[in-house]
């Protein structure tokens, strides 16, 4: 699982990041969005990647961008804090 898992979030987290376009990084957060809603309590090992979008996404001006980090962080606190290892969780 732990490959998988890396093989499909780290390059939407690479993704994210080099890009400036808006556009990319809604449909990409919408990605992590979709993910997070299906299969948040089965991942484990891309916690760091997906948190580390989301970080940037607080420093975000865009509404779009900042509405759909939300969701996510909303998807994670009621459904998938307990399966983010402790060690992604510090401050």
């Amino acid at each position: 699982m732990r490959s998988l898992e890396r093989a499909i979030i780290s390059p939407l987290t690479t993704l994210y990041s080099s890009t400036q376009s808006i556009d990319i990084r809604v449909a990409l957060l919408k990605i992590f969005l979709h993910v997070l809603e299906r299969h948040g309590e089965k991942l484990h090992y891309s916690w760091p990647y997906i948190l580390d979008v989301l970080r940037s996404v607080a420093h975000a001006a865009d509404k779009d961008l900042i509405s759909l980090g939300f969701q996510c962080l909303r998807i994670i606190m009621n459904d998938g804090l307990s399966s983010i290892p402790t060690n992604c969780l510090h401050v």
